[in-house]
This record gives C-alpha cells, sequence and structure tokens, in this order.
C-alpha cells in the first residue's frame, strides 16, 4: 500500500491479519483471523484506526499509528467500507441530526425513536446517549433519564472537552428537572477531571443554589471567580449571594464537603452537609471576604457563554 493507493487523506476499511494457532503440539494449526478496523487520515498525518463493532460502526476510543506503520500492518478493504460501513456511518449521523431536530422543536417523543435507532447501530455513540437523555428529560421521564445518566457516568469519553456543550446540556437540564443529587454526582466526576473550568463551577453553584445550600454555592463560585476575575456572569452570582447571605463573608476558609446536597434533592435553605453525610471535596475557595472584585465590566452577554446555566437567573426571578 502507498499514497497511490490511498492518497494524503481517506477514509477505508482495512483489516488486520494475525497468525493464530488452533490446537496444541503436533495438531497445531495456523489459520488466519480476519479483524476489521476504520481508518481516517487528514492532513496527511498520522492515521487514526477504530475498531468496528457488529454492525460495522466505528466504536470505541481511536488509536493513532504512523503512516508507514500502517502500510505495513493493514490492508485495504474497500468493498467493506462501501457496503458495510459508509451506510452505517451515514444511517446514525442522519439519525441524530434528525433526533437533535425534534429535540430542538420541542417533539422529544420523536426524537427518542431516533436515538433508539442510533444506539442500535453504535451503542455506545456520545451524542446519541446524551441525545437520548435530553428526549427522556423533555418528556418527563426521569427514571428513564436516571438509568442513560449511569451510563453515561461509565462512558469517559462523555467528559472529554469535544462533548462539553453535550455534557452541560444534560447537566442544566437535570437540575431543571429537580434532579439535583444526580446533577451534583455528574458534575462533580466532570471536575475531577477538570478542577478549573468556571463554567463548571457556575454550574455546580446553581445546583447548591436551587438546594439551598447556599455555603457550597458561594464557595463553587467564589472559586471560579478566582480562576477568572473577568468572569462576568460569575461575579454577579457571587454579589447576588453574598449580598444576601452577608454572614457568609468568611464562610469558605475551609472548603465543604460535597456530594449531594444534605443526602437529598431540596434540603432546607441555609443547610450545609456535613463530612459525613457526603464522599467528596468540591469547590475550595478562601474566604469570600478576601475575594478579588471582578474587572469592571458591561451587563454580560449570555451568548458568549455557550454551556453555563442562565436560564432563570436568581436576580431575574
Amino acid at each position: 500500500m502507498s499514497d497511490l493507493v490511498f492518497g494524503a487523506n481517506f477514509k477505508v476499511a482495512v483489516s488486520d491479519k494475525k497468525d493464530n494457532k488452533l490446537g496444541m503440539g503436533g495438531t497445531a494449526q495456523t489459520t488466519a483471523r480476519q479483524v476489521f478496523y476504520f481508518a481516517r487520515r487528514e492532513d496527511a498525518g498520522d492515521v487514526e484506526v477504530r475498531a468496528l463493532n457488529g454492525n460495522f460502526h466505528p466504536s470505541g476510543e481511536p488509536r493513532h499509528v504512523s503512516f508507514q506503520d500502517f502500510l505495513e500492518r493493514y490492508r485495504p478493504e474497500p468493498l467493506v467500507y462501501f457496503n458495510k460501513v459508509q451506510p452505517a456511518m451515514e444511517t446514525v449521523e442522519s439519525e441524530l441530526e434528525r433526533g437533535e431536530g425534534q429535540l430542538a422543536a420541542g417533539r422529544p417523543d420523536l426524537a427518542e425513536k431516533s436515538f433508539k435507532k442510533v444506539l442500535d447501530v453504535d451503542e455506545d455513540n456520545i451524542r446519541g446517549v446524551f441525545g437520548l437523555g435530553m428526549a427522556y428529560l423533555d418528556a418527563g421521564k426521569a427514571e428513564d433519564a436516571e438509568g442513560i445518566l449511569g451510563k453515561l457516568m461509565n462512558l469517559e469519553l462523555a467528559f472529554t472537552p469535544e462533548h462539553v456543550h453535550l455534557f452541560n446540556r444534560f447537566g442544566i437540564q437535570m437540575r431543571k428537572a429537580g434532579m439535583l443529587t444526580q446533577a451534583l454526582d455528574y458534575y462533580n466526576k466532570a471536575l475531577g477531571i477538570n478542577p478549573d473550568d468556571e463554567h463548571l463551577l457556575f454550574n455546580v453553584c446553581r445546583i447548591h443554589y436551587d438546594a439551598g445550600d447556599v455555603e457550597s454555592a458561594l464557595c463553587c463560585i467564589g472559586k471560579a471567580m478566582e480562576l477568572n476575575p473577568d468572569f462576568s456572569a460569575g461575579g454577579s452570582m457571587f454579589r447576588y449571594i453574598l449580598k444576601r447571605n452577608p454572614h457568609l463573608a468568611d464562610s469558605c476558609a475551609a472548603p465543604p464537603e460535597v456530594s449531594a446536597p444534605s443526602g437529598q434533592d431540596a434540603p432546607a435553605a441555609g443547610a450545609s452537609p456535613t463530612a459525613d453525610e457526603t464522599g467528596g471535596e468540591a469547590c475550595p475557595v478562601g474566604g469570600a471576604s478576601d475575594f478579588v472584585e471582578p474587572h469592571a465590566q458591561p451587563a454580560f452577554d449570555p451568548s458568549r457563554y455557550e454551556g453555563l446555566d442562565l436560564e432563570n437567573l436568581p436576580w431575574e426571578m
């Protein structure tokens, strides 16, 4: 194989033939086991190789190999690509687009059908899993949505930067549906991967605030502002909470322990979970009285903050 076969950029199915021995001793036989993969190369760089699932759709995390190693190990299978892989990928993409369009149009029942078709072909498709969860939440199917949450928590790829917009949309919808404990567990996993994301901290702040745990809310948004003093939406939230709760000015000197707000969805206002009631740290900051005033800015523009939970902000209600 060479550039004459593949070109600088390509998408193709390939096979990896490995010799396998069946039997033992003098009866052992060497057989060729054919395994298919999807390979893609862009910008004449390394080749991305992914396994194909039983439906001939790329699945799992990609592996990157040099072009030379790729030429030595893999053999092109164009008929497999055009007859199996390409149709599967086109079906998934078309149903994803259809489902997302139905969600945007307020038809979660039709969106659910499309996302289920996606998952029939590629059961771990991140957009499909998030989409089905959103359809359940929009339809008020909390129990089904919780099942999707369990699946997402076991999909590490769901928490990668490329899916942050889907991740935040799902978390926001959980908060709006009153699934505060579940939403907090969900965001805590993301903060474990990226603890310095001020947008995640803002969204966690809103969950604590809705749960009546204003102390944890203040600590979360305080840390967000330490990370980015120009975060105007965060500055507005911080000032709003502190103005109404001046007794909490020094409350964040010892970070609150959080995993679920007081072990329930909506604790009494002002309640703080104890270390015995929760399972991990989040939002550690210095005392709120030491907070540095954010840089002067005009009113924040929500369009600048994709993924922020900006609907029905407390000071707008």
